[in-house]
């Protein structure tokens, strides 16, 4: 049974799930988060979004090198491998 209560209510759907998000980088922090957010440990939906950056980024400056993680997606251990530890 789903309640009314507004606290309990903003809970279901995740915070800034329809919340359209726009970011501006100078070139090195773009060519870092395409570099770094493009391998294959990191989540699927963030992953196609970077390869579409890199794409886009590629068509407009074809001469900067960039070295992102373009091949397809599949599953690899060092996603199990990742953790979060308080070190």
């Amino acid at each position: 049974m789903a309640t009314q209560d507004p606290k309990i209510r903003q809970y279901y759907i995740p915070l800034g799930f329809r919340v359209p998000c726009q970011v501006t980088y100078a070139l090195p922090a773009a060519l870092y988060v395409m570099e770094l957010r493009s391998s294959k440990t990191v989540h699927p939906t963030l992953r196609k979004i970077t390869h579409w950056m890199a794409g886009q980024f590629r068509r407009k400056f074809p001469n900067v090198a960039l070295h992102a993680d373009l091949d397809p997606d599949d599953w690899t251990i060092r996603r199990g491998q990742q953790t979060i530890l308080d070190k």
